[in-house]
């Protein structure tokens, strides 16, 4: 196989999985709009999550503060879990906003077969 060959195939390789990202992407939308048809809904959903959790950072543990003067680092903030699943019910957990914004995959547009999931 030559030189080209090879590049072709690496393109193909991404052309797909750039379309398999687009189409998860749809599905986690549309999911997200069937599970949660009012604002309110998903307001109460993450109030029940809240509970659940003990105000607890899903990832750390800590403490999360939710007072309006509360430093912001560690007010809580909804995060996806799997972020190419969008915000769905079972894939949603409160952490502390720090740690939310640590997490790139949720603005990849392409995943190297040697990427680790970010948690």
């Amino acid at each position: 196989m030559g030189a080209l060959e090879k590049e072709r195939k690496l393109y193909d390789q991404y052309v797909k999985k750039e379309r398999e990202f687009q189409s998860d992407s749809i599905k986690g939308i549309l999911q997200f709009h069937q599970e949660f048809q009012t604002a309110n809904e998903i307001f109460e959903y993450g109030i029940r999550l809240f509970e659940e959790q003990k105000a607890q950072c899903a990832i750390s543990g800590i403490l999360m503060d939710n007072r309006e003067n509360a430093d912001s680092c560690f007010q809580p903030s909804l995060d996806a879990i799997n972020p190419r699943k969008h915000h769905v019910k079972g894939n949603l957990r409160w952490v502390c906003l720090f740690l939310n914004n640590a997490n790139f995959d949720k603005v990849k547009v392409y995943h190297n077969p040697d990427d680790q999931e970010t948690t």
